[in-house]
């Protein structure tokens, strides 16, 4: 092997090396370009499910708010005796003017008996004609106080739900905060002049806030905030919280 072939060779290796360099770089550019390209389509996916979200809880509370309408009218009785065959409407009657002590004549459009029909305790939902006859029996609901009986608003699940939660921040402030004072509205608790509303994501919200809340009127509560966030949803059966009046 002459001279001129060893130089021929010598620098077919080194380009073929240069050129193994060059594959290997450009390899390396385009997977680069494609791991950009699913980092960007990855976050179109992620910005287009946050929108559906968004879309399907606006949907939600859509629904919410006409179901809520429809129950306007609506209270929901516990704890009445009555026989598996008796007219329910005589029964709700009774219970108005000699229980609840409501002189007035409380117009009545349909009484639904919720669970068995054993007539013991059950639940009894009573739509009304009148939107002022339900206040007028809600205000007259204390004289139930320690009788077994209850009254309460009629609520879509999803607001129970909330309630329910709030009911169990406003315990845990009044534990610890003895005399404060908040009021469930709707699905609202008020403090100090300040609503709060229920979150499964982000937990206790104040106002217009987005982000959760851990302090109330100067009370820790993540605690107990991180506690009902952590429980499973229940059932969609018709239970609620237990209250006398609509709102203490």
């Amino acid at each position: 092997m002459g001279p001129d072939q060893k130089l021929l060779d010598a620098m077919s290796k080194m380009m073929d090396e240069k050129m193994a360099k060059l594959a290997t770089k450009t390899d390396f550019e385009s997977l680069k370009g494609e791991i950009k390209g699913l980092r960007d389509e990855n976050k179109l996916l992620r910005e287009e499910i946050n929108a559906m979200r968004r879309a399907a809880r606006q949907t939600e509370r859509r629904v919410e708010v006409l179901e809520t309408q429809l129950r306007k009218n609506n209270l929901v009785l516990r704890g009445i005796n009555y026989q598996p065959n008796a007219d329910l409407l005589q029964v709700v009657k009774h219970f108005f003017a000699n229980v609840l002590l409501v002189g007035k004549e409380i117009l009545i459009e349909s009484v639904r008996r919720i669970g068995p029909r054993s007539g013991k305790g059950g639940m009894l939902i009573v739509s009304l004609a009148m939107y002022q006859d339900k206040w007028l029996l809600i205000k007259a609901a204390p004289r139930l106080n320690g009788t077994g009986y209850s009254v309460s608003q009629d609520f879509p699940f999803s607001v129970r739900q909330r309630r329910s939660k709030l009911l169990r921040v406003r315990a845990e402030l009044r534990k610890q905060k003895p005399g404060l004072v908040g009021l469930l509205r709707l699905d609202k608790l008020i403090v100090d002049n300040v609503a709060y509303d229920w979150d499964d994501e982000v937990g206790l919200r104040a106002g217009d806030l987005s982000r959760g809340v851990g302090e109330v009127a100067g009370v820790n509560i993540s605690a107990v905030v991180a506690a009902l966030q952590s429980e499973a949803p229940r059932g969609s059966h018709h239970g609620m919280e237990q209250s006398n009046a609509a709102a203490a």
